[in-house]
């Protein structure tokens, strides 16, 4: 991108993979076959990425790809009707699951050095503004203390504070999802009522729910169901 928009950060590498992720969702396990760009029907002419939304399309232009993954016959939606580009492919195969299917009048990828976009076993970090809330307010008699380390693993609900926020409804029973995360490192005596900067580890990554903590996404601290604080995601750090 030749051009930033003002006030727009280029996400971490953890946070594109972890995007590219979400979207593909609907493909997971599924088979693909590299193969030339071929329109799904004469009613539109291009097709995106499932991932990273790079444009296919059988005429020439900056940008488009010629060749790609596409689904196969046992596809829900059939043959061709998504398709995954080069680069996602080689990046998400092992999360996703993706089986490569083979033919013979079909060609081969050429093979490319292209580093990983994120090792095994080794877990993102988010940097966040939390405050823990005092007695009166609802909190904990005291806030948690050495919050460094990994050890206290508390959850995040997306959502303000002050509105307890659906994620989705199961009749009139209000369900939350619940964003499992660990305390890398904060102060040592943090006091209740105090802004505090700390570094949280995803500790499930990559999963579908961290995707929803963008930077600038509010978000109360639960232990269980009782909510102890709230915060606010600064950035993601790799």
């Amino acid at each position: 991108m030749s051009q930033q928009k003002k006030g727009w950060t280029p996400p971490t590498v953890a946070l594109w993979l972890q995007w590219r992720l979400d979207f593909a969702r609907g493909l997971e396990g599924v088979t693909l076959r590299y193969q030339k760009y071929e329109r799904w029907s004469a009613s539109w002419d291009h097709d995106h990425c499932a991932a990273c939304w790079a444009k296919f399309a059988e005429f020439d232009g900056a940008d488009i790809q010629h060749y790609g993954y596409a689904t196969c016959d046992d596809y829900k939606h059939g043959a061709g009707y998504d398709w995954v580009c080069r680069d996602c492919f080689d990046d998400l195969r092992e999360y996703m699951g993706w089986k490569l299917a083979t033919a013979a009048d079909q060609p081969a990828p050429e093979v490319r050095e292209r580093p990983i976009p994120w090792g095994k076993g080794k877990l993102p970090r988010i940097e966040c503004s939390i405050t823990f809330l005092s007695v009166a307010e609802g909190g904990r008699s005291s806030p948690p203390q050495f919050l460094s380390g990994d050890g206290y693993r508390p959850h995040l609900v997306i959502g303000d504070p002050n509105q307890r926020q659906a994620v989705m409804g199961d009749g009139n029973r209000l369900v939350e999802e619940y964003i499992g995360v660990a305390f890398h490192q904060g102060p040592e005596a943090p006091e209740a009522g105090e802004e505090l900067s700390v570094m949280l580890t995803l500790m499930n990554f990559p999963n579908a729910m961290y995707g929803r903590l963008r930077p600038g996404v509010s978000f109360t601290v639960r232990e269980g169901r009782k909510i102890v604080g709230y915060g606010t995601v600064r950035r993601w750090l790799d």
